[in-house]
């Protein structure tokens, strides 16, 4: 008898090798970028997600700085729950890597992000928070579509930039001007991750239930 988190996994592996495109070899180890996320979340103040793309030699590309809707704490927070910050340090990626796409296609990235089980989540593809499993399946789909060979690091959060462009609304970083990034758009993206193959990934759960 195969134990159910072994099922879920071997169908999520057989679904990403089902889709997965072929990838071009080449030797070009010095075409980086280094994406760096945040959030925040204050029940009683201001919560955000943020991010900025920075090249190999360290020039930013773009950013982006959001204040998280309501609406949106809502649909991520469960009546047991006491904060959504797990949630939106995974959205955050996911809305770096849709919202940075055009700089990061082809190349190779590393994340960074602070909040270390989102890191892990987003490594091993999998979580026992459904609402995070549909965040990470939208960033392996990202990845895929983006070409990327992705490497997810943890930085202190006194060590990353984006930390300021989580804490309040910014409208340009490094002379930049933020992009702007409709939060529930990017969620609406995760849950349309569910589908006939992938619903195995969330416990068999569909829209519905999100």
């Amino acid at each position: 008898m195969v134990a159910k988190e072994l099922r879920e996994s071997l169908e999520l592996m057989v679904e990403l090798l089902t889709e997965n495109a072929p990838r071009q070899v080449d030797v070009n180890f010095l075409d980086w970028v280094h994406i760096y996320v945040d959030a925040s979340f204050d029940p009683e103040g201001y919560s955000g997600v943020g991010g900025l793309i920075l090249d190999h030699a360290g020039q930013c590309l773009g950013c982006f700085s959001e204040e998280v809707p309501p609406e949106l704490v809502a649909k991520l927070k469960k009546d047991e729950q006491k904060t959504v910050i797990f949630e939106l340090e995974g959205l955050a990626i996911a809305a770096a890597l849709h919202t940075f796409g055009v700089f990061a296609k082809g190349r190779r990235a590393v994340v960074f992000t602070d909040n270390q089980s989102a890191q892990s989540c987003i490594i091993k593809c999998k979580s026992d928070n459904r609402h995070m499993n549909l965040i990470v399946r939208s960033v392996c789909t990202a990845e895929e579509k983006l070409g990327l060979v992705t490497w997810v690091e943890r930085v202190p959060s006194q060590s990353n930039p984006a930390d300021e462009l989580s804490r309040a609304k910014m409208f340009e970083y490094a002379g930049v001007k933020a992009t702007e990034v409709n939060l529930m758009k990017c969620w609406m993206m995760c849950t349309a991750e569910v589908s006939a193959k992938s619903s195995q990934v969330t416990g068999g759960e569909t829209r519905d239930d999100i």
